[in-house]
């Protein structure tokens, strides 16, 4: 059997507080890492995720904290990924999806999203 190469893996994550989904970001990254996986965390600049992931060791890019409309963000985020080689986007919640998707719109770039909720989607 042969062993995959590393993959290169951005997470988005818009969340401003450290909350059961961020945290599922990190154990995630922990997995990746532990096998040999290159990641980069984008999330909102202050925010506790950006704190974390930095004392975890983790490379961080951070979002503009005031970007209500996520504009400057997206722009961002798509300079930022074209100079940054990666193989997938990881979207963590709903906004990052639809950041992800603007951020990446006529590129080749693969994206993965999840979305966590506490009730059963209709």
């Amino acid at each position: 059997m042969t062993t995959p190469r590393p993959l290169t893996i951005v997470h988005l994550d818009t969340g401003r507080e450290l909350r059961g989904g961020q945290r599922q970001l990190l154990r995630l990254a922990h997995g990746l890492r532990a096998h040999g996986h290159q990641q980069l965390l984008v999330c909102p600049e202050g925010s506790a995720l950006e704190q974390r992931a930095a004392l975890e060791g983790f490379t961080v890019f951070a979002l503009p904290a005031h970007d209500p409309g996520h504009v400057h963000g997206i722009l961002q985020l798509r300079s930022h990924l074209q100079t940054w080689p990666h193989e997938l986007l990881h979207a963590h919640d709903g906004r990052a999806q639809t950041m992800a998707w603007l951020a990446t719109a006529g590129t080749l770039v693969r994206r993965v999203a999840s979305r966590r909720v506490t009730f059963l989607p209709a």
